[in-house]
Formats: structure tokens, sequence, C-alpha cells
């Protein structure tokens, strides 16, 4: 796999996470290095994480009803969606709470 060079992310026409764990990133928190996908200016959303063979496509209109239209962006939608599919997979990088044992 190639390094990436500070800063850049971008990776053979796709994006690559950004900024890896953080919140408000191009990638879910949970996305490993190795997924890569893309953004559409219209709001589609697609990312590709080979490490546990998950494909997430998110389909949308951002521009309705006009092109000024940036709530998608601001409310971190796309990717807080796949988040929710990391966490549904187990995937999550926060610590889940150990279970209480029953005696």
């Amino acid at each position: 796999m190639p390094v990436l060079r500070s800063g850049n992310y971008r990776a053979l026409g796709f994006d690559r996470p950004a900024k890896p764990g953080a919140q408000n990133s191009n990638a879910a928190p949970s996305a490993p290095v190795e997924s890569f996908g893309h953004s559409g200016f219209t709001g589609t959303y697609t990312w590709v994480d080979p490490v546990n063979n998950l494909v997430y496509v998110f389909l949308s209109n951002r521009v309705n009803p006009t092109r000024e239209n940036n709530k998608l962006s601001k409310l971190n939608t796309r990717t807080g969606v796949l988040q929710v599919v990391y966490d549904a997979m187990g995937k999550s990088k926060e610590k889940q709470p150990a279970e209480a044992s029953v005696n």
C-alpha cells in the first residue's frame, strides 16, 4: 500500500480518510486508513472498506431545493450513518463497556 504524504488524502481518483478517527472528517471515525471513497457535489457518497469487506453507498439530493443547501455537510449525515453501520457491526473504535457477568 503506498504511503500518503502528510496532508494529502487523495488517491487515484478517490479520497482516503483525511483525519482517521476524527468526528468531522470525510470518513467515519471507525473507518480504517486502508478505506477509500468519494463524496459527490449532489450529495452522493460511496466508501469502500476492504479491511471489513464493506461497501457503503449513500444516495441523496443535496441540491434540493437549491444548490446552496449545505445541511447534509453541516450535519455530517453521510459519515454519521456510516459510523452507525460500523457500530452495528461491532467495529467501532470506541471501547465498548465490559458486559457484567451474571452469577
